[in-house]
């Protein structure tokens, strides 16, 4: 229990950090590429946006087993992140309302995913404990990836930062498919309501 509380954690606080960092480098390599206010706060609008699309995502979550889920989002959302390698000017700025987008998208499942995890992996006692750690994890990074990633892109462009935070969801993947589950019912979606149970009167009457 104890090895999965700390790897909880570390999934805080790298999922924290790549996100805080490339959210305000977003914003700034837009205005930088189009001189626009505007479309840069438009960037930061493309993240929270998708959490309106949040009961139909957590539909899908409910369809499909929850740490092949989160590990899937998350590399995916690696592959997302290199295509801003692509940005090279004011033409590709979509690419990173894209993006953002698509880190708008990720938060939802992956937070709905990894908590239908926790139960699976911690004991009841332990669950306080580490919710109130990855919290102070997350509210961290909020502090300090910025900065830092603030400072990467001065220091050598938007493309550092993109392959700083492309790491971070494979990192985080790679945690997540160590985190031992003891309660395997947890991480596998749930039956339909509707479905019959064998030798029920109702079945055998409509039959």
């Amino acid at each position: 229990m104890r090895r999965n509380a700390g790897l909880f954690v570390a999934i805080s606080l790298l999922s924290g950090f790549g996100s805080s960092a490339m959210t305000l480098v977003a914003g700034i390599w837009i205005l930088d590429l189009t001189g626009s206010t505007g479309l840069a706060a438009l960037a930061g609008l493309c993240v929270y946006a998708p959490v309106l699309a949040g009961p139909w995502l957590g539909g899908l979550l409910d369809r499909a087993s929850r740490r092949p889920l989160v590990i899937a989002v998350n590399l995916l959302l690696a592959a997302a992140l290199l295509a801003l390698l692509a940005v090279r000017g004011p033409g590709q700025t979509w690419l990173i309302f894209a993006v953002s987008c698509a880190y708008g998208v990720s938060y939802v499942l992956i937070d709905a995913g990894e908590t239908a995890l926790l139960p699976s992996a911690l004991s009841p006692t332990e669950l306080g404990d580490v919710n109130g750690w990855r919290s102070s994890a997350q509210e961290g990074m909020k502090l300090i990836a910025p900065l830092a990633g603030a400072g990467l892109y001065a220091w050598h462009g938007g493309h550092a930062v993109v392959v700083l935070s492309a790491a971070m969801p494979v990192l985080v993947a790679t945690l997540y498919a160590a985190v031992r589950l003891n309660r395997t019912s947890h991480d596998r979606p749930g039956p339909r309501r509707n479905a019959c149970v064998p030798d029920c009167r109702s079945c055998s009457d409509s039959g």
